[in-house]
């Protein structure tokens, strides 16, 4: 059964960042193929709009919605309240038809990645997945959930063939 769609994810991006790390492979395709794992292994899918902005953007973002002034790597939005949504696509019309946005900062997977050894796609790949499970009603706010979560991630990562040391 596939999940993806020719219109999701909506992908958009800081035209500054550089997405050379990805190789032959553009970045519409990687994320079809991060997305489709983790929509085959939850049984459902989501209609996302995704953002991949710096360090700047995502700070602004993080400190307006969560009160913390620092960059982080993902931040995921459920839209069903479509009164103030985020997004870099406000006012498009695609919007009124996303079930979710995750903003992802490139510049927090590079230096992730440098200081655990990671590849910078296996860190994308990560937070990827690990905002669509936010989306999809995971949590990792106690010690049981938080590893419900990693397991959910690792398993998803094994099966893209990504792994990713310090999580």
């Amino acid at each position: 059964m596939s999940f993806s769609s020719p219109s999701w994810p909506q992908i958009s991006r800081d035209e500054e960042l550089d997405f050379g790390f990805l190789g032959e492979e553009s970045l519409q395709e990687f994320c079809n193929r991060v997305l489709e794992v983790v929509f085959q292994r939850q049984g459902n899918s989501l209609r996302l709009s995704l953002r991949f902005c710096g360090d700047e953007e995502i700070t602004a973002v993080h400190d307006r919605f969560f009160k913390d002034p620092t960059s982080t790597d993902v931040i995921s939005f459920p839209l069903e309240d479509k009164e103030s949504p985020p997004s870099s696509f406000q006012g498009d019309s695609v919007l009124a038809h996303a079930q979710g946005e995750l903003l992802i900062c490139i510049p927090y997977a590079e230096r992730q990645a440098a200081l655990h050894g990671n590849s910078i796609k296996a860190e994308l790949a990560l937070y990827m997945i690990h905002g669509c499970l936010h989306l999809f009603g995971f949590d990792d706010l106690n010690e049981e959930d938080l590893e419900q979560m990693i397991h959910e991630e690792r398993s998803c990562l094994e099966k893209l063939g990504f792994k990713v040391r310090a999580r």
